[in-house]
């Protein structure tokens, strides 16, 4: 089979360069994929990107740049995590099956996190929602029902991510985010 002939490149080349990460959830789209990933791979290489095939079954191009949405989504989750860790919820377990309800995130109600997330320039509800949308773009969480969202799969990089820069947000730490020019 020829590149050209992969089923679905246009679409997985698309999204993956949009940075979105590719999980069952995307139905044909991930099946697609993981049914050659090493022919995507292969091209992918040749076009100088790295796709990744993630342990947990999803896939994601590795992009070392921190652009301000994804400083954004991370801090996000590194608050959320703190959060539910301190309600004691097995995030290894739980993660996509835990409901998120914006108005009830503690991103903006306790000064530590708030504090933390003006340094992003996220100081509003709708700027919370603006970070969830972006986790949408990049098929990391999605609306469920009820204004309520959920993580997908994909969204155990952002643990990966978390636990490799051995962030933590306890009251103790100097909280600070690198700023990044605009």
């Amino acid at each position: 089979m020829e590149y050209h002939e992969l089923p679905m490149l246009q679409t997985i080349f698309t999204d993956l360069r949009k940075g979105r990460h590719i999980c069952l959830e995307d139905g044909p789209v991930y099946e697609a994929l993981a049914a050659d990933p090493e022919r995507y791979q292969t091209l992918f290489a040749a076009l100088g990107l790295n796709l990744i095939c993630h342990g947990r079954g999803f896939f994601y191009l590795d992009d070392e740049s921190a652009p301000r949405t994804a400083q954004r989504m991370i801090l996000f989750t590194a608050i959320l995590v703190e959060a539910l860790d301190d309600q004691g919820v097995n995030l290894d377990l739980d993660l996509t099956r835990i409901p998120i309800l914006p108005a009830q995130l503690p991103h903006l109600q306790h000064e530590k996190y708030s504090r933390v997330m003006a340094e992003v320039d996220v100081t509003s509800e709708e700027a919370l929602l603006k970070v969830l949308d972006a986790m949408k773009r990049y098929g990391l969480a999605e609306p469920v029902k009820d204004g309520s969202w959920r993580f997908r799969t994909s969204a155990y990089r952002l643990l990966d991510i978390l636990n490799m820069a051995g962030r933590s947000l306890k009251p103790d730490e100097e909280l600070s985010v690198p700023m990044e020019t605009k």
